[in-house]
């Protein structure tokens, strides 16, 4: 880190880092709305895991079967 060059090529790379990941999230929430069976409650029970995960900091397991749960509700509501 005490090389000029590689100092000033740091905020570029984690910016295209950024952007990659972003893109990346974003095709993957695309494709996953196309083909879920229950697109709305799949986007809102996504949106639901990210604030409580970055949000909330609650324990990723926890989330995970927060996720289930909801999942298995929307489909024994029949929530389209």
């Amino acid at each position: 880190r005490k090389w000029h060059i590689y100092r000033a090529a740091l905020p570029g790379m984690n910016s295209a880092s950024v952007g990659l990941i972003l893109a990346a999230v974003f095709n993957m929430t695309i494709d996953v709305y196309v083909i879920s069976p229950f697109p709305t409650s799949t986007l809102v029970i996504g949106l639901f895991a990210f604030v409580a995960v970055d949000q909330f900091l609650i324990f990723e397991p926890f989330v995970v079967l927060g996720g289930i749960g909801l999942g298995l509700l929307a489909w024994g509501a029949d929530l389209r």
